[in-house]
């Protein structure tokens, strides 16, 4: 017997038991229940350091969620002035502020909100610290 295999992707609203049948091209047909139970997005495990020095090595820091219509991140300095606004499907920051120019060593605040594709929000904030 021969298997082939094949990952259609169901979007389900809601936890729950659902019910699929596969009919194969000889009128034959089975049925399976699949249990999903709920899923969290969250924004994963973030680093707490990164170096935006070039070398090709942890040069960003990254919000990236499957599933999420739009990311938003704010970065503050020590002093709370806002230096850098990132927004998209899945945003990093290169240590530069707004105006592109590289900041200064030393640790910033970040908040981050994330609207999902369901409508939900989620939002994470944190500090990270810039080595240059």
């Amino acid at each position: 017997m021969e298997y082939r295999r094949y990952y259609p992707e169901i979007t389900v609203d809601s936890a729950g038991a659902y019910f699929i049948t596969v009919t194969a091209a000889n009128g034959c047909a089975d049925t399976v229940t699949i249990t999903v139970d709920e899923v969290e997005c969250s924004f994963g495990d973030l680093p707490n350091v990164f170096t935006p020095n070039g070398d090709g090595f942890n040069d960003t820091f990254t919000f990236d969620i499957e599933g999420a219509d739009n990311i938003t991140v704010q970065i503050f300095n020590r002093w709370g002035n806002l230096v850098r606004v990132l927004d998209g499907e899945s945003v990093s920051w290169d240590g530069t502020t707004n105006a592109g120019n590289m900041v200064s060593e030393g640790v910033y605040y970040y908040i981050g909100q994330a609207k999902l594709i369901n409508g939900k929000q989620l939002e994470v904030a944190g500090y990270i610290q810039v080595l240059n």
